[in-house]
């Protein structure tokens, strides 16, 4: 089922990629498959979001379940944990092909529902990296400023918190191994503080540009704690990561 619902991920992303990605397909057939995803696009994000939601619930009840134990169903459940883990990474590559062009009213949809999910995913190491992609497209999307006011959300206590949650524990981990068996974790890591660090410089382009406008958006009550974000990446010891700040 989870083999299934991935091909079903990679078939979808693959139509995003050939349309508009790479427009692989002559004009008239490009131009028929993207009205047709258009016209499609609300009940398409209801699903993405479905199968996201649903895989990773999955997935964190049985990780949940095989912590501390060990026994014949734990051979079972691991398995199984790392094929919804698979589709929830799927499901978010195939999310990422879509954020780009979509018009943002999906995007901000249902109070930026989305954006909460991809939040929440930070905390998730197997997925923290690229729900930060999927997050970095979405706040660096251009429009009109009426339609970006809703991206604002994301100076939120709570969304706010779980940004810095996320950095905070992924640059502890980044330092705590030196072992060449993690390197390649470590640089993941690295990778995902890179992309949190440009999530806070996009967020930051937004206030910018809202602030002042016609849009009429206020100063963020909590806009301190933004900054004391972005200044502790400055500070941070990698030249890249305080570059890009």
């Amino acid at each position: 089922m989870e083999t299934q619902t991935e091909l079903v991920m990679l078939i979808l992303l693959r139509l995003a990629e050939d349309v508009i990605t790479f427009q692989t397909l002559p004009a008239q057939r490009r131009r028929d498959i993207q009205q047709t995803l258009t016209q499609n696009m609300d009940s398409i994000f209801t699903f993405l979001l479905s199968i996201l939601q649903q895989n990773v619930d999955e997935y964190r009840r049985l990780v949940g379940s095989c912590l501390g134990s060990w026994s014949a169903a734990l051979v079972v459940k691991l398995p199984r944990a790392k094929a919804h883990c698979r589709v929830g990474i799927a499901t978010l590559n195939t999310l990422a092909g879509y954020i780009d062009w979509v018009a943002l009213v999906h995007i901000t949809n249902e109070n930026c529902h989305l954006l909460e999910i991809l939040c929440l995913l930070l905390s998730e190491p197997e997925l923290q990296l690229e729900a930060a992609e999927c997050l970095l497209i979405a706040i660096s999307r251009k429009g009109k400023l009426e339609d970006r006011k809703p991206l604002m959300v994301l100076f939120d206590d709570v969304a706010m918190h779980y940004i810095l949650s996320a950095a905070q524990f992924a640059d502890g981990a980044s330092s705590a191994s030196d072992q060449p068996a993690g390197a390649g974790l470590v640089e993941v890591r690295y990778t995902f503080l890179k992309r949190l660090c440009q999530v806070l410089c996009a967020l930051g382009g937004q206030l910018c540009a809202l602030v002042g406008s016609a849009a009429e958006v206020e100063v963020p009550g909590n806009l301190n704690k933004y900054m004391e974000a972005f200044l502790a990446f400055t500070t941070h010891p990698s030249q890249v990561k305080s570059r890009d700040c």
